[in-house]
């Protein structure tokens, strides 16, 4: 019984790996669609305004920064948006960037392997070796074994106490 329960283990953790090698992938996925998209509006915004530009310009008349202001907006935003994709890519790749030399380390770093300067933030979503699912199959299985174990224990202590 006891290697059927090994092989079992074994199996179930490589199932793991691999369910969160795949999450990892398609995670990593969706983040590079996603600053593709933003990329793509801001390339969109900066047509807007060169074709507004090159329109009053084509007409001798003049335009006033605010006419572009909107379009100036949604573009920081989505150039934040994008940063923001940056920093969760990193971490999904378990890579962070040196901020003095932009140099991508791995995500536990405290210093920079290429410049050697402190690096102030760490990732934020460590990786488990361990998936969520057979994480709390684990804990359901170590409760019903504790339980078993003291319903065992009270047991014995109970019948201890009756022959004493």
């Amino acid at each position: 019984m006891g290697i059927f329960e090994d092989l079992y283990i074994k199996m179930r953790g490589g199932v793991c790996k691999i369910g969160d090698k795949t999450s990892k992938i398609l995670n990593i996925s969706k983040i590079k669609i996603e600053m593709a998209e933003k990329k793509n509006l801001i390339f969109e915004k900066y047509k807007l305004i060169g074709k507004y530009v090159y329109d009053m310009y084509e007409n001798q008349e003049s335009f006033e920064f605010e006419d572009i202001m909107d379009w100036l907006e949604e573009i920081k935003k989505l150039r934040l948006g994008i940063k923001d994709c940056e920093k969760r890519l990193h971490c999904a790749q378990n890579k962070l960037f040196c901020p003095y030399c932009n140099y991508k380390n791995e995500s536990n770093a405290v210093f920079c392997s290429k410049c050697g300067k402190k690096i102030s933030f760490a990732c934020s979503n460590a990786c488990s070796n361990t998936c969520s699912k057979c994480e709390q199959e684990d804990k359901q299985e170590n409760e019903s074994k504790s339980s078993d174990n003291s319903k065992s224990s009270g047991a014995s202590g109970k019948n201890n106490s009756e022959e004493n």
